[in-house]
């Protein structure tokens, strides 16, 4: 989570070109609800140094609106 953007040339061993756009916390569960789902539960954790990362990750479980709960 977070804002910005993270540009990786190398993942796991590979080379690779891929840019992650970071979002805060709200704005993702915002977008969750407006995309008419609800919200069951979230996960925030920080970064995990063994696996090289270096930003904070957020997990949405979220169902359609009147869906399972």
């Amino acid at each position: 989570t977070g804002g910005g953007t993270r540009r990786l040339t190398e993942w796991f061993g590979h080379e690779v070109g891929l840019t992650f756009v970071l979002h805060e916390r709200t704005a993702v569960l915002d977008a969750v609800r407006k995309a008419g789902l609800t919200e069951i539960a979230w996960y925030q954790r920080g970064p995990m140094p063994s696996r090289n990362e270096t930003t904070e990750r957020l997990y949405v479980v979220a169902a359609p609106a009147g869906g399972p709960s």
